[in-house]
């Protein structure tokens, strides 16, 4: 009798034993299951996080570029308007010049500005990918900004349609050596040139801005880049 209940507490232990053991075996192979898992879901992000900076410097980039493209473009619709003021006032505007110098009251601007992988990233919540809290502020801040460029942009279109209803209501193109004179003296062909050059006045101020900001955040995307 005492030696079977020797037997069955030395059973008994045993499985104990036993079943700690396979608690522990367990617990083990979940935990590194666990840490398996978050590790890889930490170098998918790290990844994804390369990914999105990546983008987003050469969405800057092409930014840039455009703004680059945009100021040089102004500065020759500036020139003409100056030029078509200047003649008008001093009576030397002739004909035969108008049909190069009316681009600068028609040109249509379209926008350039590229958001598509800030928006992307936005709209699916990867923004807070992005470790460094300060630089999603600027990332958001920037693009945020361009919507002042956009409104710029709009402002100098609207006023390019009036100036193109304009120019199709009293100017005959294809017969200007036969056109009547008499619109080169008139105040409003005078104030349309006028208006196109305050209009691209204002719209460089805001690219040389834009500009200014889109190299400045690129910068601070190439460094932090190198740290991924």
């Amino acid at each position: 009798m005492e030696l079977n209940t020797i037997n069955m507490k030395a059973t008994l232990k045993s499985k104990i034993v036993y079943v700690i053991t396979e608690i522990i075996i367990i617990s083990i192979g979940v935990l590194f299951a666990f840490f398996i898992t978050n590790t890889n879901n930490k170098l998918k992000e790290s990844e994804r996080e390369k990914k999105i900076v990546y983008d987003l410097i050469q969405d800057i980039k092409y930014n840039i570029e455009q703004a680059e493209y945009s100021l040089t473009i102004n500065n020759k619709i500036i020139l003409d308007c100056e030029y078509s003021v200047k003649s008008l006032k001093n009576g030397d505007f002739d004909l035969d010049s108008l049909p190069i110098k009316l681009p600068a009251l028609t040109f249509v601007i379209i926008n350039q500005i590229k958001t598509s992988t800030y928006e992307s990233i936005k709209n699916s919540g990867e923004l807070s990918i992005i470790q460094n809290e300060i630089l999603r502020k600027i990332i958001a801040e920037y693009y945020i900004s361009s919507d002042d460029v956009r409104r710029v942009e709009n402002i100098f279109n609207n006023f390019s349609d009036d100036s193109r209803q304009f120019i199709q209501k009293n100017i005959d193109i294809k017969n200007i050596r036969n056109h009547p004179k008499e619109l080169l003296s008139s105040s409003e062909f005078y104030n349309l040139f006028h208006s196109a050059k305050y209009y691209t006045e204002i719209r460089g101020l805001y690219y040389q801005e834009f500009a200014s900001e889109s190299t400045k955040l690129e910068e601070q995307l190439k460094k932090y880049y190198e740290t991924l």
